[in-house]
């Protein structure tokens, strides 16, 4: 599990922090610069955790259950409950853009390999 400093930052700093660090992300060009970034950022836990509530967001929005989601990702039901309590609080833009996503059916092939 990964774990977080109780120290807090300063509002201000954490918001320019997490600013800088989405806009480097959004500025990458491809999957595989993505990728080299994060080889080196984050640890391998890290990135199973980062991928897995992102597969759990997206099947969430195709509307696979709890159960199945929990069988084909090997996670908890508390870490469902967690993503559909912040997917409550989705705005339209992140909406459209799972949406979207989804669109290109990748999600459905992964399903399809399980």
């Amino acid at each position: 599990m990964t774990r977080v400093s109780n120290q807090r930052l300063k509002p201000k700093l954490q918001n320019q922090m997490f600013f800088l660090f989405w806009k480097f992300l959004a500025d990458l060009k491809s999957p595989k610069e993505l990728e080299f970034f994060t080889a080196r950022l984050f640890s391998s836990s890290e990135k199973v955790m980062i991928a897995k509530r992102f597969m759990i967001a997206l099947l969430l929005e195709q509307g696979l259950s709890f159960r199945r989601i929990c069988q084909v990702l090997k996670v908890s039901p508390n870490t469902v409950s967690s993503v559909v309590h912040s997917s409550h609080r989705r705005s339209q833009t992140e909406k459209r853009l799972f949406s979207t996503f989804l669109k290109i059916n990748l999600v459905s092939k992964i399903l399809a390999s399980v």
